[in-house]
């Protein structure tokens, strides 16, 4: 079979994670679900993990011809033509900690079983990842589609995708051809033999033709299915997602015995936390969704598993992937405030027992949110979710905890359809309608 082969493709892609990264492991020691760490106790993404991203790109029939298939019967079975490879960290500066998710009814009462943790990996992390591609006659170089769907920052990694995990950024990629039929083929091989995969000072990958030098060959243009909406938005109130602070700090005074501190707040709005041990606030895409879930619902969308999504059933089957996808919002230009406060007793007016608390909440920032939808949604549920859109502007509808005492409120500073860009300075009919229009227009393209 080797002979067959016309060409070897490899490529090396490098990028940065621009949100946190869920992709679990086979332990669930530290959380009801582990990230996956390789041999060195460091994060990594499994091949597998990125080998199912890539072929869930294609039509089944492509998908088997290049990356291999099980065949029922003697004979039938395929090899995969394209190799994928771990992703790697490049460097220690890397940060896992620990989310708190929960499902709330339409009261912010949790549900029942629907309260879990998982770690993640924070943003802002360098991988590196290599595909290899045999190329055989008639073949088309299939691994240029994912090149393409990596330079767009469409490659979405894990679990929580559509709320706003595993999205990349600053990609770079190289690109590395060793022909194998010829006249330069015997160059090739030999310059092949010698090579290394992995050796980022290797001449061959210092030398190699960036992405940009061979997109050109791209077998075809990438159907645009979906439609992005990007919110800009100012604080117009404290929010509050809560995180528990159950952190505890030794403290040695005289030399001679060590007291144990706890953190002066009982919890604190959600947030990254950065190497040099600062925070930054963020808005994670699930209370989005959860949001705007329960509001479209308010507006008469009364199947909306059919637009958000619903997890599987216990034998692994009825799930549904979202058709609305939120990513996750930092909160820049903020600060945060420590606020006591009590339980009253109506009758003695005295505090209640036991009901002190203290939480840390962030105020005076401002956010964006990009919101993606795919373009098969119905018109009914596109008036409810640009009247979400609206509601949000005006205040009607807030965001995470504390929401009967004014927390979570925001207002519009910009909106942005497609390359359509829609002014908020107008009455609230005018921000509906024209918001409405646009996207119309993108979905029909």
């Amino acid at each position: 079979m080797m002979r067959d082969i016309l060409r070897k493709r490899y490529y090396k892609i490098e990028f940065t994670t621009a949100s946190p990264l869920t992709v679990g492991g086979y332990s669930s020691i530290e959380t009801d679900k582990d990230i996956a760490y390789n041999g060195r106790n460091v994060p990594y993404i499994p091949a597998s993990a990125l080998a199912g991203i890539y072929r869930s790109c294609f039509f089944k029939e492509t998908a088997e011809e290049y990356f291999g298939k099980i065949g029922e019967g003697i004979g039938e079975n395929q090899n995969s033509k394209i190799t994928v490879y771990d992703a790697n960290i490049k460097g220690d500066d890397w940060f896992v900690s620990k989310r708190d998710c929960v499902a709330l009814d339409e009261f912010k009462t949790t549900l029942k079983g629907a309260k879990f943790d998982i770690q993640i990996l924070e943003p802002n992390v360098r991988f590196v990842t290599y595909i290899e591609q045999d190329i055989y006659k008639d073949d088309n170089t299939l691994a240029d589609v994912i090149a393409q769907l990596w330079e767009n920052e469409s490659i979405r990694i894990g679990s929580k995708t559509t709320r706003g995990m595993g999205r990349v950024k600053n990609v770079n990629i190289k690109v590395l051809d060793f022909f194998f039929d010829g006249e330069k083929s015997e160059k090739s091989v030999n310059e092949w033999i010698d090579f290394s995969l992995f050796d980022e000072n290797d001449k061959l990958w210092l030398n190699a033709d960036s992405w940009e030098n061979v997109k050109q060959k791209y077998i075809g243009p990438i159907e645009e299915k979906t439609v992005t909406i990007d919110l800009s938005m100012v604080q117009t109130s404290p929010i509050t997602i809560r995180i528990y602070t159950t952190d505890i700090k030794k403290k040695n005074e005289d030399k001679s015995r060590e007291r144990i501190v706890r953190s002066i707040e009982d919890f604190r709005h959600i947030s990254y936390k950065n190497h040099d041990n600062s925070l930054t606030y963020i808005i994670p895409g699930t209370s989005w969704a959860g949001a705007f879930k329960s509001n479209i619902k308010k507006l008469g969308i009364e199947n909306t598993t059919e637009y958000f999504g619903s997890k599987a059933g216990a034998d692994g089957m009825g799930g549904k992937r979202s058709e609305i996808s939120f990513s996750e919002s930092i909160i820049e230009g903020s600060k945060d405030k420590n606020i006591s406060r009590n339980a009253i007793d109506r009758f003695t007016g005295g505090t209640v027992e036991n009901a002190l608390f203290t939480e840390k909440v962030c105020y005076g920032g401002k956010t964006s949110l990009e919101i993606t939808l795919n373009k098969n949604v119905n018109d009914d549920f596109l008036k409810a979710f640009v009247a979400t859109v609206t509601d949000l502007h005006n205040g009607f509808m807030a965001i995470g905890g504390e929401t009967s005492i004014g927390h979570g409120l925001f207002k519009l500073s910009g909106i942005k359809c497609g390359n359509t860009e829609i002014a908020v300075g107008g009455s609230c009919e005018d921000i509906y309608k024209n918001l409405l229009e646009a996207l119309r227009s993108e979905i029909k393209r």
